[in-house]
Order: structure tokens, then sequence, then C-alpha cells
């Protein structure tokens, strides 16, 4: 289905990078860059969501990525994926093409509870557009 694989959110930069001006400090992306983004058509119909879990039960030696260490729930931080779902899903850059997978990934998903982690893929198939070669389980009411 898909020509590349990425290995990790690190290997997306490139992809990210071609979204910005020429010329515009990489790393630097700013407010208007990303309203732009999101007010304009997906160059590619190969979509994938990716969701950033940045907790983890235990860190591990060898680990690079963006995370830490779980103190409490992560009730609030579902629900805060959940309200940047809501938040962004009437942007053309959401709603003009189908995703095709979610991913959760950066530190350790499984950190959310059965309950939490059904809430945000119940919020994804509501909010955003998902090709119908995924699963439709979860497409009920919240």
């Amino acid at each position: 289905m898909f020509s590349q694989r990425y290995k990790s959110h690190h290997d997306t930069k490139s992809a990210l990078e071609k979204l910005l001006p020429e010329g515009k400090a990489r790393d630097r992306a700013t407010d208007l860059d990303f309203n732009k983004i999101v007010s304009s058509t997906p160059l590619n119909d190969k979509r994938i969501l990716y969701v950033h879990v940045p907790y983890c039960d235990h860190l591990c030696k060898f680990c690079n990525l963006n995370r830490s260490l779980i103190e409490g729930n992560t009730g609030n931080y579902a629900d805060y994926i959940i309200n940047e779902l809501k938040s962004y899903r009437n942007t053309v850059y959401i709603q003009e093409k189908p995703f095709k997978a979610v991913y959760f990934g950066g530190g350790t998903p499984t950190v959310f509870n059965c309950r939490e982690l059904e809430k945000i893929l119940k919020a994804v198939f509501k909010y955003l557009p998902i090709a119908s070669i995924m699963s439709p389980e979860f497409k009920t009411e919240t």
C-alpha cells in the first residue's frame, strides 16, 4: 500500500520539511506556517495519523525518543488528545483525504488504560475521515 516505510517519527522529518516554505529554518515552523499547512490540501493520499504518547512505565537506556516517566494517571492526556482531534477536525488538511492507519508511539502507548484508549480511538473515528479499509468497530457514538 505504501511505497516507503517510516521506522519512527524521526524518519518523517524529510516529508514534513517539504510542507514548510523554502528557506525557512526547518526546525522553527511558526503558528502561521502550521495554520497554512492545515488550511491546504494534503499532497498525498497515503495518510497516517501519528499519536505521540510521551510516557513510559520505565525509561529504557537505549531509547532516544521524547518521553518521560509516567506520574499519576493518563486521563488528562487522553482528554488532551481528544480535544486536539476536535480542534483540527474541520480543517481542509484533515477532511480532504482519509487516513489509512493510526499509529501510537513515542513512549509506551499501553500506559493508557483500556477505557482511555477506547475513548481516543472512538474520537479518531468520530472526528477524522478514516479509510474504509480500517476496522469499523470503533465507529460508535461516544
